[in-house]
């Protein structure tokens, strides 16, 4: 049973001013001015074994109840939404591709330890990435690379209304 553990938020290690946000249905990294820039950078988590989603617990400020996630498509990270239409008894083909396009690995920061980097359940050494200000799904060959793969996880920036599950 996949559950909603909690609110963060992911800080940049080589930017520790900047955090990951979503806005209009993109993903970036920004440094923070206003409740609205706090509320795109809080996500909601689905965890399980090793694993983590992440659900933007806010659209255009108010609380997300439409399961827009982060995910991956074309090596570019972007805001979706997910369609749930025929889940039961077995998810369609498409569904079960924006399962996977949507969950990442939790492993130790590729330039911290301190940190924490998101690598890809479908595309091995393939991880969350920032460059250019957007954010990608890459290899990390290189420090810079592994600097822009590094985040610490920090607790929701604004307080999220529980969802519902």
């Amino acid at each position: 049973m996949t559950t909603y553990l909690r609110s963060l938020s992911l800080r940049s290690l080589n930017y520790p001013s900047h955090f990951l946000r979503h806005r209009n249905f993109g993903v970036e990294l920004t440094g923070l001015d206003g409740d609205l820039d706090r509320r795109d950078a809080t996500f909601l988590t689905e965890e399980n074994a090793g694993t983590i989603r992440f659900k933007a617990a806010y659209l255009g400020g108010q609380p997300n109840r439409s399961g827009r996630y982060l995910r991956h498509r074309d090596w570019e990270v972007t805001l979706q939404q997910e369609d749930l239409t025929g889940v039961i008894p077995e998810p369609s083909p498409e569904q079960k591709q924006f399962t996977l396009d949507t969950t990442f690995r939790v492993v130790l920061g590729l330039a911290d330890v301190s940190c924490v980097s998101f690598e890809s359940v479908q595309h091995a050494k393939h991880y969350l990435r920032h460059r250019d200000w957007k954010f990608f799904l890459e290899r990390a060959e290189d420090d810079l690379a592994r600097k822009d793969a590094s985040f610490h996880v920090v607790s929701g920036l604004v307080p999220v209304p529980t969802p519902d599950i």
